[in-house]
């Protein structure tokens, strides 16, 4: 009924194939990510809107909710990174939240080449968001929790992950390298292998 909204039917090809779709037939000049099952506070876009003339990305706290009637819940908060390169290194070791629904982006920063790689299954969001921060020369950090994860969704993709979807990751890591400058990031690298490692051994047992 609101004639601002748009609605685009496709075969089913997942996640990354469906955001894309988005990207691509976009008009606007920012762009945000929301989950099916998620929501977000009323005030979210007016309040970001206060930095959308210096900003090239807002990024901003979440909150889990883990109970349908909302008792339940934990908020994420976000800090403010004083350099590209600490937010880089936290971004390789996933030391902060990699998910791209937490933030709004210029809608330039996408360009005509950068996508979601649909080859991946599980990871997907931790390269864009890399890519997003390399591309990005302004980011607005705000520590409050607009963004509400559902969590009690049993049937997410993240509580079905497979030992095979936690594997592909390890392919995201290795595209990770065409955003940085591989030789200053080295141990951070060789730090997330391990804990990617971790991982998959402790969820196969």
């Amino acid at each position: 009924k609101d004639k601002r909204v748009k609605v685009f039917h496709k075969e089913n090809g997942g996640v990354s194939s469906a955001r894309n779709l988005g990207i691509e037939n976009a008009k606007g000049i920012w762009i945000m990510f929301v989950d099916a099952d998620d929501w977000l506070s009323a005030d979210l876009v007016s309040c970001c809107s206060l930095f959308f003339p210096k900003a090239d990305m807002i990024r901003f706290s979440y909150v889990s909710i883990f109970s349908e009637d909302e008792k339940e819940q934990s908020v994420y908060h976000l800090k403010n990174f004083q350099s590209k390169d600490e937010l880089v290194s936290l971004i390789i070791e996933q030391k902060t939240y990699v998910a791209v629904w937490g933030g709004i982006y210029k809608r330039e920063l996408f360009s005509t080449d950068l996508r979601f790689d649909c080859a991946l299954s599980i990871g997907e969001d931790w390269l864009m968001y890399l890519a997003l921060v390399n591309r990005s020369t302004s980011i607005q950090f705000l520590d409050i929790p607009f963004y509400k994860y559902n969590r009690y969704n049993e049937d997410s993709c993240i509580s079905t992950a497979s030992i095979k979807k936690r594997c592909n990751v390890f392919l995201a890591l290795e595209a990770i390298k065409r955003y940085i400058v591989v030789e200053h990031f080295v141990p951070h690298l060789r730090n997330s292998k391990m804990l990617l490692a971790y991982d998959i051994l402790a969820a196969s047992f």
